[in-house]
């Protein structure tokens, strides 16, 4: 049996909901674009104990400061829309009998698009 991965934002759906959550509160999308990008410089830099994709840690005390709650983080979740022909490619997957996961570092609501849409299960 063959194997494939998938990273649900991008391939699977368009929405980057680390941005979008930022954009919930006034100046929040300068705010992840300046953090994204020193993401980024730390990523090149190499820095030890610093893994790409940390963003997440360093947007949390914002989202906490301008108290965006789970409501809203459910709602953005339930909105997401999905990448054109995705649905094809998953079930076509699934007929030629390869095993796919979607891998993710997003909120349970942030997943639930993809166990609502193609059935995987909710392992965390």
């Amino acid at each position: 049996m063959n194997l494939i991965c998938f990273d649900l934002e991008g391939p699977l759906t368009p929405q980057d909901n680390a941005y979008e959550l930022m954009k919930l509160f006034p100046g929040g999308g300068k705010i992840f674009e300046v953090i994204s990008r020193y993401d980024d410089l730390l990523t090149l830099e190499g820095r030890p104990d610093y893994e790409p994709g940390d963003t997440l840690a360093l947007i949390t005390p914002f989202l906490a400061y301008h108290g965006i709650e789970e409501e809203q983080i459910a709602a953005m979740g339930h909105k997401a829309r999905l990448t054109p022909g995705a649905t094809d490619l998953i079930s076509h997957l699934n007929l030629e009998d390869v095993m796919s996961f979607v891998l993710a570092l997003v909120t349970n609501n942030m997943l639930s698009l993809s166990h609502r849409d193609w059935g995987y299960p909710m392992t965390m």
